[in-house]
């Protein structure tokens, strides 16, 4: 308990001011941290000090004050969670009565749904009334018609056959000539390709003879190169050499028109192939096919024996291009030789005596 003379002021320095206080000792711990000699601290300013850190309260209150506003505090809060809890219940009924209107109302739509069905279940039921009747009308309708009505009905359908069949008619009279047209524009489609691969197997024959004819002349100028070699005629050497090079890149030159024409014929051939499968019963198609590929296997052979001609020209013509080279060295061989027998002439007949052996 607290002593009843705690502030007293001639009692504030004494030790059993704080005996009985919930500090204890701990004040005499403070005072002594302010001075040794705890007698001569002031132990009421410490309490307060202690009171206000415990309990944040004014420094003017006593530990009496402070366990009684502690208490007041408990049971204010013990009374706030009471208050809380009820609130807490209250708020419960509140949710479930609104879960509880919820249900309600998806029950009134379950049962709105039920009546929905059941209206529209008596519509349709009064729909399939109205058929049933509106048949036995027809029926009824039907059965009171007259013979002539039967008749007109007899002629009407016949007039109506007749003209299904005129329009059949006309129909495949149309397709017949749509696939007349057709046929004869496939047929003369046919036919040009089958001429454009002639005429490509055609020029390439003539490429082809063309290079054949340029290799004959390279390998006369690659002779004559030679056979001017010979002779030592370096001018008549570089003029044959000059000739076969020219026919040799003339030789190339109708290779690669050949090799053009052959592309074409291909391409024609495969044009007739696509044509055949949108026409597979069109015999021009399939003659022109025909041509088209003895136009393409010429033209491949042509183009064969216009690269041969080639390669032979172009040999012939590094023949000559090599005894243009190997001229020059070999009249200078020659040119030394004869210099070096005049020299010895000269020798011997400046210096009989000494006449080399």
């Amino acid at each position: 308990m607290v002593q009843r003379h705690f502030y007293d002021p001639q009692r504030m320095y004494c030790p059993n001011v704080v005996a009985g206080t919930e500090f204890g000792d701990e004040v005499i711990k403070r005072c002594e941290q302010v001075n040794k000699n705890h007698l001569l601290v002031d132990k009421s300013k410490i309490i307060r000090e202690m009171s206000e850190e415990r309990y944040g309260v004014d420094k003017g209150d006593t530990p009496r004050a402070l366990l009684k506003a502690q208490r007041e505090r408990e049971r204010e809060a013990e009374r706030e969670a009471e208050r809380e809890q009820e609130r807490e219940q209250e708020r419960e009924k509140e949710r479930e009565k609104e879960r509880e209107q919820e249900r309600e109302k998806e029950r009134e739509k379950e049962r709105e749904k039920e009546r929905e069905q059941e209206r529209e279940e008596a519509r349709e039921a009064e729909r399939e009334r109205e058929e049933s009747e509106w048949v036995e009308l027809q029926e009824s309708m039907m059965a009171a018609e007259t013979l002539e009505d039967l008749e007109m009905e007899d002629v009407l359908r016949e007039e109506r056959e007749r003209s299904e069949d005129e329009q059949r008619r006309e129909a495949e009279q149309a397709a017949q000539l749509l696939a007349q047209v057709h046929h004869q524009r496939a047929a003369a489609e046919a036919t040009a390709l089958a001429d454009i691969a002639e005429g490509a197997a055609a020029a390439a024959a003539a490429e082809s003879i063309t290079a054949r004819d340029q290799a004959q002349i390279a390998s006369i100028r690659a002779s004559a190169a030679e056979e001017a070699q010979e002779r030592e005629d370096q001018q008549a050497v570089l003029t044959s050499s000059a000739e076969a090079r020219e026919a040799s890149d003339t030789a190339a030159a109708a290779v690669t028109r050949a090799a053009g024409r052959s592309g074409e014929a291909n391409d024609a051939l495969r044009a007739l192939l696509r044509l055949r499968l949108a026409n597979p019963t069109n015999a021009v198609v399939a003659q022109a096919i025909t041509r088209a590929r003895a136009s393409t296997r010429a033209t491949a052979v042509s183009v064969a024996t216009a690269r041969g001609a080639a390669v032979a020209a172009s040999r012939s013509a590094a023949v000559a291009e090599t005894a243009a080279e190997e001229t020059p060295r070999r009249s200078g061989r020659a040119k030394r030789k004869v210099e070096k027998l005049s020299d010895r002439n000269v020798w011997d007949a400046l210096y009989p005596s000494k006449k080399k052996q």
